[in-house]
């Protein structure tokens, strides 16, 4: 089995709803229980995991750094960081991604959203913090507001000119990708 055909994403976070917020304490017992079991049947299966902190912008950071012990002590090995409502500004990405990165030490992947415009500067700010992966688009597909829409290649280059890092992303194939 191929290294991408091997690796599988567990996407887990609680809303914000009241619903939860009354129940918070017996949901986040069950939430860290599932994410270790789902996790650890995943690796015993072979696959690499990501665990998927979707609307973690909006979350309890204090659960989110519980999630990421959760998913590394059993064996995870990336943990995606979604402002899946585009809600949150640069210095507020930089802010959480870097407590999250002195959190753990599993791979961090920034998911941003562009409903405020916010989405390139913020997955600059993640990259800045200390995340591994960052998630754009080419040409803007993707789903609602995107994910950094269509700014692959402006996240790219802004990345290689602005801290002048090599990266593991193939700028001939995105251009390839982007002529159809």
């Amino acid at each position: 089995m191929s290294r991408a055909a091997a690796w599988t994403c567990c996407s887990t976070f609680p809303p914000e709803g009241g619903a939860q917020k009354k129940s918070a304490l017996a949901a986040r017992r069950w939430l860290l229980a599932a994410i270790g079991e789902h996790v650890r049947l995943a690796r015993d299966m072979g696959f690499e995991v990501g665990v998927g902190a979707e609307d973690a912008s909006r979350g309890d950071p204090g659960l989110l750094a519980a999630i990421a012990e959760a998913a590394q002590a059993t064996g995870a090995r990336c943990i995606r960081f979604a402002d899946t409502l585009g809600v949150l500004d640069p210095f507020a990405t930089f802010d959480r991604i870097a407590a999250l990165r002195t959190d753990c030490d599993l791979e961090i992947e920034m998911h941003a959203h562009d409903d405020l415009g916010m989405a390139t500067a913020n997955t600059l700010a993640a990259a800045r913090a200390g995340t591994t992966h960052l998630n754009t688009t080419v040409n803007g597909l993707g789903e609602r507001s995107g994910v950094v829409v269509g700014a692959g290649a402006k996240v790219l280059g802004a990345i290689r000119i602005g801290d002048g890092a090599r990266i593991g992303a193939n700028s001939v194939a995105i251009r390839e990708v982007a002529a159809g």
